[in-house]
């Protein structure tokens, strides 16, 4: 074995060692705090106007030219000609000038505007507005590494009774969590099976590592101190079932979040519903959500 060879076998070992942990630690990517009283005072950008910069130097070369004793003497002019045809051209650079200004100042106006209107809807706790601050935050090229690789799948998001954020994600074991494990044997990379305990322990790390991004996210965009994170998981036969329903709290979250704990770990402090054992299929059963009507007594 070349030195090539190890060098592509460590590496290899090493990009799917740094998956596990990505699975595993979905929820430490971050995703920016929103500002929205800052937004909502930002003053609109102002209107370029034509300045004729560079009109004006041209007028002051030419009041200031004066002819030398053997220009006045052959009568050239060309100079006085060449100052004369300058002002022409500067006005033209002035009037692209403003043209390329204005067509930026369009876009800035448009961006401010979108800003603006949605922060004054969020202060105003308007849903619509929050909700469209929310799905925008999730496909923010900030979150490339989740969005990219499909890690979650954002399928919708709501307010319950008006106030209580729930967002809905889709999770697909199979695109995610391999089947085997690479180990460096003897310089070359050795395939290792699984075993099922395993693979679904690591499923519902990266599960519970998805929910805590997904509440993080909307504590950093939103004004909510609560939220209600729904898990859906994608069969191999493009079925869904509903696995993890969680009622997250900030405070908690932010208080729980300074130890490392694992994901799982963390999710045991909130009022959630699972039922999950790493020995049976998949891991999860299918549950009610949190907010799923309670059956009519008959």
């Amino acid at each position: 074995m070349n030195t090539k060879q190890l060098e592509d076998a460590v590496s290899e070992v090493s990009l799917f060692n740094q998956h596990l942990h990505l699975i595993q630690s979905v929820h430490t990517i971050p995703t920016p705090k929103m500002n929205w009283e800052s937004i909502a005072m930002e003053p609109a950008p102002a209107m370029p106007t034509v300045r004729f910069d560079h009109k004006v130097k041209a007028m002051e070369a030419l009041d200031e030219y004066k002819p030398n004793w053997l220009d006045i003497l052959l009568g050239n002019k060309s100079k006085l000609y060449t100052l004369t045809n300058n002002i022409e051209r500067a006005a033209e650079q002035d009037i692209e000038q403003y043209k390329t200004e204005f067509v930026h100042w369009v876009q800035s106006y448009s961006y401010w505007a979108k800003g603006n209107q949605l922060s004054k809807g969020i202060l105003n706790n308007d849903s619509e507005a929050k909700l469209s601050a929310l799905s925008e935050a999730q496909q923010n090229p900030i979150n490339a590494a989740v969005v990219d690789t499909k890690l979650i799948n954002h399928n919708f998001n709501t307010y319950k009774n008006g106030h209580l954020l729930e967002v809905n994600i889709q999770v697909n074991k199979h695109n995610v969590i391999p089947k085997e494990k690479k180990v460096l044997c003897q310089g070359e990379v050795k395939l290792e099976t699984m075993s099922l305990s395993e693979s679904n322990t690591l499923y519902r790390e990266y599960v519970c590592s998805c929910i805590l991004k997904c509440a993080q996210d909307a504590f950093n965009v939103l004004p909510e101190t609560s939220v209600v994170i729904n898990v859906e998981q994608i069969s191999a036969d493009r079925s869904s079932e509903t696995i993890v329903s969680c009622h997250v709290e900030q405070g908690l979250l932010e208080f729980l979040l300074i130890e490392d704990d694992k994901p799982s770990e963390i999710l045991e402090f909130f009022v959630h519903i699972e039922d999950f054992n790493p020995h049976r299929g998949n891991g999860f059963s299918a549950i009610k959500t949190i907010f799923s009507p309670l059956p009519i007594a008959s």
